[in-house]
């Protein structure tokens, strides 16, 4: 994929994040968090990475310490700004 192609891609998923409605349906809310908390992005993933901790979404620690766990290995290549 281009350059500008994912970074449509990650502003299109900013975008769902901004718009993610507290009130939703908790199933819904652990699936979009869940996406953008695999997402190669590191803005995409701490968008994510803060909803999860504001809404209490617990059962996303896993996939958090992944996300995390993820961006320590070779963090210099691996992060794409």
């Amino acid at each position: 994929m281009s350059k500008p192609a994912r970074q449509t891609s990650e502003v299109k998923k900013l975008e769902l994040l901004s718009a993610f409605d507290p009130a939703a349906d908790r199933a819904l809310q652990n699936g979009l968090i869940k996406q953008c908390l695999e997402d190669r992005h590191v803005r995409v993933v701490a968008k994510a990475a803060a909803l999860a901790g504001e809404h209490s979404l617990r059962e996303q620690i896993p996939a958090l310490l992944n996300a995390y766990g993820g961006f320590l290995q070779d963090p210099v290549k691996r992060v794409d700004n």
